[in-house]
C-alpha cells in the first residue's frame, strides 16, 4: 500500500482542514436545537424486524432525546407500526421497556386497552364520558418504515423526507448483505460523553495503532501503513463510510488461529472469494488488505460491516454530556461447533476493543467542558470526525 497523499480527503470532498469548534459538544442550547430540529425529525433505527417476527410481537423503548417512550408492534396484517407509549385518558405510561407477544396493550391505571394498530379497543365505563368518540382516543402514532430489514421510526407523523430519501445512496449499497445473519450478542452502557464525541471515537482508524496497540495494532497496521490509513472514504450526503485496512502480513495469535481454523466461512481475514461477492457498500475499494468498514447512517446509526459478521451500534443522546450506547453483534448461522467458536472470538474481541475506545471518552468530555481549549485539530484521516460535526451543524442551520 502506498503512503497516502497529504490531505487527500480534504481536497476530494472540500471539507477544509482547519480547527473545529467544540462548543456544540458542551452547549446546552445547541443540544436542545439538536433535539427539536434534528432528532424529532430524523429517521432512527430501532433494531431488526426479525426481533418481532410474529403477529403480536412488540418491543418497548424509552427514548430520552425524543422525550417519549415508544411501542413498536407487528399487527394482524403483518405490518410494523410505532406508537407513543401513552394512554390518552390520564396520559399514563402503558407498557414498561422490554419485549413480548400480546393481543393488545392495557393501561394498568384504568384498564383502557389498545389493539395492535394502536386503536382504543376497550374503554372502561365508556358511558361515564361526555360526547366520547372512541375512534379519536388511540395511542398517537409515529412514522415507521423498513430499510434492509432494519426498523426505523420518525417522531414526525409527516416526515420532511421519507425513509428512502433519508437513506439516499445507502438504499442500494448494502442490498442483501444483512440477509442470513442473526443476533449473536448484545450489550449497552451509558457514558458521560456527548453523542458526537462518542461517534468520533468509533469512526476513525488513526487512533488504532496507539489506543489499540495490544488488541489491534499488529493486525491493522504494517510498515507500509503504520497509522492505519483508511483504504477508502466515501461521503454520501450526510452519511459516511471509512474502509479499514488489514495488515496482510499479520500472523494470528494461537487463540485466533484456533478460533478460525475450523470455521466454515472464515471471519478474519476475509477470503478473496467472500469479498468478491459483497455489495458495493462493503469494502467499496475491494482491497484485499481489508478488515471491515465503519459506516454511519446519519445521525446515530453505525454499522461495522465485515465478511460474515456485522455490528449495529446506536448512540442515544440523554443529555449534552451523557449517551446511551447500544451494540448488537450479528453473524451468519453456525453450521458446526467450529463456527460457534469462530463467532464467539470476534464478538468478545470487538467488545473489548470498544471498551478501549470508551476509556478515553469521559476524560475528553471533561477537558472539553473545562474551556481551556475551544477547538480540536484534525488530520485528514479524521475526515469522518469533521464530516460528523459538519453534517449536524448543516442540518440544524438548513432546517431552523
Amino acid at each position: 500500500m502506498n503512503k497516502p497523499d497529504s490531505l487527500k480527503y480534504a481536497h476530494q470532498y472540500g471539507l477544509g482542514s482547519g480547527p473545529m469548534s467544540v462548543e456544540p459538544c458542551v452547549s446546552e442550547a445547541y443540544f436542545e436545537r439538536e433535539r427539536e430540529i434534528l432528532f424529532k425529525h430524523a429517521w432512527l433505527c430501532m433494531g431488526r424486524e426479525d426481533e418481532i417476527p410474529n403477529v403480536g410481537d412488540y418491543m418497548v423503548k424509552d427514548i430520552d432525546i425524543l422525550q417519549t417512550s415508544v411501542i413498536i408492534a407487528r399487527g394482524k396484517d403483518n405490518k410494523i407500526r410505532a406508537f407513543h407509549n401513552i394512554c390518552p385518558h390520564r396520559l399514563n405510561k402503558v407498557m414498561q421497556p422490554g419485549e413480548g407477544n400480546t393481543r393488545g396493550f392495557m393501561c394498568q391505571f384504568h384498564g383502557w386497552t389498545f389493539d395492535l394498530e394502536g386503536k382504543l379497543a376497550h374503554c372502561t365505563n365508556k358511558e361515564l364520558f361526555n360526547d366520547f368518540d372512541q375512534s379519536k382516543h388511540g395511542m398517537p402514532a409515529l412514522s415507521a418504515d423498513l430499510w434492509e430489514g432494519f426498523i426505523f421510526i420518525n417522531h414526525d407523523q409527516n416526515p420532511r423526507d421519507d425513509l428512502k430519501t433519508w437513506v439516499g445512496d445507502y438504499a442500494e449499497m448494502y442490498a442483501g448483505y444483512f440477509d442470513g445473519m442473526s443476533l449473536h450478542g448484545r450489550w449497552s452502557v451509558t457514558v458521560d460523553c456527548n453523542w458526537k464525541n462518542f461517534i468520533d471515537a468509533n469512526t476513525e482508524a488513526y487512533h488504532a495503532p496507539t489506543l489499540h496497540r495490544q488488541s489491534l495494532r499488529d493486525s491493522f497496521a504494517s510498515p507500509d501503513n503504520p497509522n492505519c490509513a483508511f483504504n477508502a472514504v466515501e461521503l454520501h450526503g450526510r452519511h459516511r463510510l471509512g474502509s479499514v485496512y488489514a495488515n496482510p502480513g499479520y500472523q494470528p495469535m494461537p487463540i485466533e488461529g484456533k478460533s478460525f481454523t475450523y470455521a466454515a466461512t472464515p471471519l478474519y481475514p476475509a477470503t478473496a472469494e467472500t469479498t468478491a461477492n459483497l455489495p458495493p457498500g462493503v469494502n467499496p475499494s475491494k482491497n484485499p488488505a481489508w478488515a471491515f468498514d465503519v459506516s454511519v447512517l446519519f445521525p446515530t446509526m453505525q454499522l461495522g460491516t465485515a465478511s460474515g459478521w456485522y455490528l449495529l451500534m446506536m448512540y442515544w443522546p440523554i443529555a449534552v454530556d451523557k449517551t446511551l450506547f447500544e451494540v448488537s453483534f450479528y453473524c451468519y448461522e453456525a453450521e458446526t461447533a467450529g463456527d460457534l467458536i469462530a463467532q464467539e472470538y470476534p464478538a468478545i474481541h470487538q467488545r473489548d476493543v470498544i471498551r478501549e475506545d470508551m476509556s478515553t471518552l469521559e476524560g475528553t468530555q471533561q477537558m472539553i467542558a473545562s474551556g481551556v481549549l475551544k477547538e480540536m485539530v484534525l488530520c485528514d484521516e479524521e475526515i469522518t470526525v469533521r464530516h460528523n460535526h459538519k453534517s449536524v451543524n448543516d442540518y440544524l442551520n438548513e432546517n431552523s
